[in-house]
């Protein structure tokens, strides 16, 4: 019976240590797999939202994927734009939508990011340089090869009157350029009925609401 039992009672510890791993063994592997598949719908999800979030977050998906600029008009939803670099992306994907002859009136008060976005624009025409604000100037000027379509650069701030847009010949010459207008408001669409208006509403978090209207009535030449 001592010869015969120990070996039986060893057995069966053996065994019960065994189901016991294995058990453990298991639990681990369904544990893991769980895991595993949360992550795996945490990455799916989350790369869903990098592939979408730039188009929905800068720029309407009215405007995705439509050829030219004159089969939608209206006013987009109003976007937030958190960033100097996000105002700047949004100008490069509107920069590939815009065509010869569009005047582009941009509003918004003193550091609402007027500039930053025409630096958007015209990067993604393919300018390099360095965008600074025509104030002074009034007029800053952009041609091929530097950019992929002539650009007027537009800042209304100081001047005082419709007579002296007159004398720059701005409406006389847009035909064969995109003319981007800071300060568009001072005058309003009297002079001239813009192709897009984009109003721009610094906001205390230091975001800024933007809204982009176009216009199939605009004046063109």
């Amino acid at each position: 019976m001592t010869g015969t039992g120990l070996p039986i009672a060893l057995i069966g510890i053996l065994m019960a240590l065994w189901l016991v791993g294995a058990t453990v063994a298991i639990w681990i592997g369904l544990s893991m797999r769980s895991k595993s598949n949360k992550m795996l719908r945490q990455t799916t999800r989350l790369a869903r939202m990098l592939e979408t979030a730039p188009a929905r977050r800068y720029f309407p998906p009215a405007f995705r994927g439509r050829e030219g600029n004159h089969n939608y008009y209206g006013i987009t939803p109003k976007m937030i734009i958190a960033t100097d670099a996000d105002m700047r992306a949004f100008g490069q994907k509107l920069a590939q939508e815009l065509q010869r002859s569009d005047w582009v009136a941009i509003n918004g008060p003193l550091g609402a990011g007027k500039t930053v976005l025409c630096a958007g624009i015209l990067a993604g025409l393919g300018f390099e340089g360095e965008v600074t604000s025509p104030s002074y100037a009034i007029v800053h000027s952009y041609e091929s090869p530097e950019v992929s379509i002539a650009v007027a650069h537009v800042d209304l701030y100081r001047l005082d009157n419709a007579d002296e847009l007159d004398e720059l010949g701005l409406a006389d010459e847009r035909t064969d350029r995109i003319t981007l207008v800071e300060w568009a408001e001072r005058f309003g669409p009297a002079y001239v009925v813009p192709s897009h208006t984009i109003d721009i509403w610094p906001q205390a978090d230091g975001t800024r609401i933007l809204t982009l209207k176009m216009d199939k009535n605009d004046t063109r030449n």
